[in-house]
């Protein structure tokens, strides 16, 4: 048999995010066994490309024209269940994870149905909803990091909104503990369709064929330190249906950006600057984006 090919050459990003925009990656590699990382390593450092880790590519924004990176997707998939919760590696889609707990009757994770991207990417951004942040059940984390592999335990760990405990792409994700409760699963798996019926109200058309990354800014406090919603102050400003080029704004919700159709990544910063300028102007206060620009987040 013919050994996988590990490594591509300017492969397009479009291909690799949900907003399906971006020039090409430098160098592009998929991860299937931890075995394989020390390799992946050697290669990015023997072309001088700093690393960029991948998940499902559900809350990022790749540049136009060529990203001088190793891009390298997360495919460790696998959850184990364990006496108080489950074991999961890090590119589990978070959606098959919340799944599997639910048909298993384990809960703590329904708040968090209907989340696109990886286990590893809700790591890295501590991804939330419904008043429940990933974070909130973590009780332990295996990663590698400056060359060698660490198990870490939640407690000493500082988490924030939107915020794991280190920044973006900086490391590898290898697994991590949930501490999650039994329960029956029909309980769990209601609970779980109503979450995602909630969160499907927000999304315009039909979810599949919608370029977006989800919600765009996050959601910040008012000078007078009043917690709002993204979406209230850019609906108040008349945010839906506003474009640039092919970035679009969604008439169903305000803080949802979307790809009409041929957008450059130029595009999504032109209408984000338009956006944050509009709100400051009004309310005082400047949105911070809650999609990652992959060029900040390198790995060097």
């Amino acid at each position: 048999m013919t050994p996988r090919p590990l490594f591509f050459e300017n492969v397009p990003l479009a291909l690799l995010s949900t907003l399906e925009v971006g020039g090409k990656a430098r160098l592009f590699s998929q991860l299937h066994s931890a075995e394989e990382l020390p390799e992946i390593l050697l290669r990015g450092e023997r072309e001088g490309l700093p690393l960029f880790w991948l998940g499902g590519g559900s809350n990022l924004l790749f540049p136009d024209g060529l990203f001088q990176a190793l891009v390298v997707r997360n495919h460790l998939r696998g959850v184990t269940p364990l006496p108080e919760g489950v074991e999961a590696l890090s590119g589990t889609p978070l959606m098959s994870l919340v799944a599997w707990a639910a048909r298993s009757g384990w809960s703590g994770l329904e708040p968090l149905a209907g989340i696109p991207g990886t286990l590893g990417g809700a790591l890295s951004g501590n991804v939330g909803a419904n008043g429940r942040e990933l974070f909130d059940l973590v009780q332990e984390l295996t990663l590698f990091r400056e060359g060698r592999w660490e198990r870490l335990s939640r407690e000493g760990l500082s988490v924030s909104y939107r915020n794991g405990p280190f920044p973006p792409s900086t490391l590898f994700y290898h697994s991590c503990r949930l501490r999650l409760r039994r329960e029956d699963p029909a309980v769990v798996r209601q609970r779980c369709r109503e979450f995602i019926l909630k969160r499907l109200e927000k999304i315009p058309g039909n979810p599949p064929k919608v370029k977006s990354a989800g919600s765009f800014f996050r959601n910040p406090t008012l000078p007078s330190g009043e917690k709002r919603a993204a979406g209230f102050l850019l609906e108040r400003v008349g945010a839906k249906g506003m474009r640039v080029g092919g970035a679009g704004v969604s008439e169903k919700h305000a803080n949802l950006l979307v790809n009409l159709g041929e957008a450059t990544c130029a595009d999504f910063l032109g209408l984000s600057d338009l956006l944050r300028e509009r709100v400051k102007e009004t309310f005082g206060v400047e949105l911070q984006q809650e999609v990652l620009n992959a060029w900040e987040h390198l790995e060097r």
